[in-house]
C-alpha cells in the first residue's frame, strides 16, 4: 500500500478501488440461511422445554397464578413502557431534541410490534430512530439516543445482577449466576479497554478504514459531549434504567412468590434477570425465543424452583408482550392512515 494511498485515505480523498476479487457472496441468501439457523435453534429448544416441563403440574401453576397476578404483570408492563418512553425522551432532550413522552410512547408501543414479529428487534429501534430522524438538530441524535438507551439499559441490569449476585455468593447457586453476570460484565467492560486500546493499531490499518467511518467516530465524540455536559440528566437516565429493571424483575418475583408460593427473593430474581437477559440476546435464535425461556427455567432450577412454576411467567411474559404488540399494532395502522394528512412530525431544538 503507497504513501499516496495513506494520504488520500488519511484526508478523506477518493481513492481507487483495490477490491479484485468480483465475485461477492449473495448476502440475502446469507441472511435467509441464518434466519432459519435461528429459527431452527429457537424451535428446538422450545421443544426441549416443553419435553421437560410436567404440563399438568404447569397448568395447575398457571390457575393458581389469579386473574389478578396476571393483571398486575400486565400493568407493571404497560408502565415500563412509559418508564421506557420517558428515558427515551430524557437521552433525546440531553441532545437538545425535545419530544412529549405521550408521542414517543406510542413510538415505543408500536416498536414492541415490530420487535415481536420481525426477526430482530433491531427492526423496533430502526423505527425509533426514523420516526425522531427529522429532529432538527442532526440524524446522529436520533441514533445515538436510541443506542445509549440500549447501552445503558443492558449495563444497569448487568451492574444490578453482579450486585445481587455477590451478595448471593454464600450459596452454590449464587456463585453459578456470579460467574455468569460476572462473564458477562467482563465482555461489556471490554468495549471500553478495546476503544482505549485503538492507538495501539497500527497506522496502516487504521489508514484502511473508510473516511465515512472516520467522519462518523468524529460525530459520535461530538454528542458524547452532551452528556459529560448535562451530568444530572445523564445520570436520571441511570436512575430510570434501575426503576424498569427493578420494575420487572419484580413482576416476576410477584408472580413466583405469591402466585407459586415459592421462596423466591427479589435479590435471586436479579441475578437470574440479569443472566438470562444476556444469554437471550445471543444472536443464535429469534428474538431469543427458547434461549431466554430455557436460561430463564434452568437458572430458577438452582435456587428450588421446579420448571413447572417457572415456566408459568415466561408463558405469561410472551402473551402480553403480544398484547403490547397488539396495541402497538393499532397505533401503527392510525399513524399510518393519518400520515398524508398531518404530515411528518418534527422535534423542537432547545440547543
Amino acid at each position: 500500500m503507497s504513501d499516496e494511498y495513506l494520504e488520500r485515505v488519511e484526508t478523506g480523498q477518493p481513492v481507487p478501488s483495490i477490491d479484485t476479487d468480483t465475485t461477492k457472496p449473495d448476502r440475502p441468501q446469507r441472511s435467509k440461511l441464518l434466519l432459519c439457523v435461528k429459527v431452527a435453534v429457537g424451535v428446538t429448544l422450545c421443544a426441549i422445554i416443553v419435553a421437560r416441563v410436567d404440563w399438568h403440574a404447569a397448568s395447575r401453576s398457571l390457575a393458581a397464578t389469579g386473574i389478578g397476578l396476571v393483571a398486575v404483570m400486565l400493568g407493571i408492563l404497560i408502565a415500563l413502557v412509559f418508564v421506557s418512553a420517558y428515558k427515551w425522551r430524557l437521552l433525546l432532550s440531553i441532545h437538545g431534541v425535545e419530544y412529549s413522552t405521550l408521542r414517543l410512547s406510542r413510538y415505543y408501543f408500536v416498536a414492541l410490534f415490530f420487535n415481536n414479529f420481525l426477526p430482530t428487534s433491531i427492526g423496533g429501534d430502526g423505527y425509533r430512530i426514523y420516526k425522531t430522524i427529522n429532529n432538527g438538530r442532526s440524524k446522529a441524535s436520533a441514533i445515538i439516543a436510541v443506542v445509549m438507551e440500549r447501552v445503558t439499559g443492558f449495563g444497569t441490569l448487568l451492574a444490578l445482577g453482579a450486585g445481587a449476585a455477590v451478595l448471593l455468593a454464600a450459596d452454590a447457586a449464587g456463585r453459578l449466576t456470579l460467574l455468569g453476570v460476572g462473564a458477562a460484565s467482563a465482555c461489556i467492560a471490554a468495549l471500553p479497554l478495546a476503544w482505549r486500546m485503538r492507538t495501539l493499531v497500527p497506522r496502516r490499518w487504521r489508514a484502511a478504514v473508510p473516511a465515512s467511518v472516520r467522519r462518523l467516530k468524529a460525530t459520535v465524540v461530538e454528542h458524547m459531549d452532551d452528556y459529560i455536559r448535562q451530568p444530572l440528566r445523564s445520570s436520571g437516565v441511570i436512575v430510570i434504567s434501575i426503576v424498569f429493571h427493578v420494575g420487572l424483575a419484580f413482576a416476576y418475583f410477584v408472580l413466583i412468590r405469591y402466585g407459586a408460593d415459592q421462596k423466591i427473593s427479589m435479590l435471586q430474581m436479579m441475578s437470574v434477570l440479569a443472566l438470562t437477559t444476556f444469554v437471550a440476546v445471543l444472536p443464535i435464535s429469534f428474538n431469543g425465543l427458547g434461549v431466554y425461556e430455557g436460561t430463564f427455567i434452568y437458572l430458577l432450577a438452582q435456587y428450588g424452583v421446579p420448571p413447572d412454576v417457572s415456566v408459568v411467567p415466561m408463558i405469561l411474559n410472551r402473551g402480553l408482550l403480544i398484547v403490547l404488540s397488539l396495541i402497538g399494532a393499532g397505533v401503527y395502522f392510525l399513524d399510518t392512515a393519518g400520515f398524508a394528512s398531518r404530515g411528518a412530525p418534527r422535534a423542537d431544538v432547545t440547543h
